[in-house]
């Protein structure tokens, strides 16, 4: 069997800002369960770095393994902070390809396909991602990750659990381990009600 343990895992090197102590602890948490495809959640209060801790995982997957050993992640998140992911990707990874999924010029089909091979990251909103699940569903992606899943309307949560459900059939039939992750502000509403 697979004998990891927990640890924490200190800032990657392509990261431009340094992971507090608690950060630290939350990236090592992250990768142990993504390494043995594990999805999880992190739930923690508002302001304390959550979005940093996921970028932090994604950075140091590619820094381990290789740029190429991954395909694209996709974030699902409020429209709201679609643009926010995108700064904070900037920000603190700067070397990680992302694409913004979003307006009404998005790419479709094939292009879209082609474009998020090519990406590290694609973000998109809840909204987006209902009106274009079959778009999406075209591509093979490594880790969704589901941003203020907790928000979520009921017909929007139908759609995450159809976006979950063809990730991890697409990753049965495919032998690898795929990771979800849910990212949420605060307990006020179980996302499994």
């Amino acid at each position: 069997g697979d004998e990891r343990r927990y640890e924490p895992l200190g800032t990657p090197a392509a990261m431009t800002q340094p992971l507090f102590p608690f950060q630290e602890r939350g990236h090592g948490w992250l990768r142990l369960l993504g390494d043995l495809g594990i999805g999880a959640i992190l739930a923690d209060d508002m302001g304390l770095g959550k979005t940093v801790q996921a970028i932090a995982m994604l950075t140091s997957v590619r820094e381990q393994f290789g740029a190429e050993a991954f395909g694209p992640t996709l974030v699902v998140c409020p429209m709201s902070v679609t643009r926010q992911w995108a700064r904070e990707i900037e920000r603190f990874a700067p070397s990680l390809r992302v694409h913004l999924h979003h307006g009404g010029e998005r790419l479709s089909g094939e292009e879209l396909a082609e474009v998020a091979r090519a990406s590290d990251v694609v973000i998109t909103s809840y909204d987006i991602a209902t009106r274009d699940i079959d778009t999406l569903a075209r591509v093979t992606w490594d880790r969704l990750l589901l941003d203020e899943a907790q928000d979520t309307s009921p017909k929007q949560w139908e759609i995450v659990q159809t976006l979950v459900g063809e990730f991890v059939a697409g990753a049965g039939a495919r032998g690898s381990k795929k990771r979800t992750l849910f990212v949420v502000g605060d307990d006020k509403q179980s996302i499994f009600s």
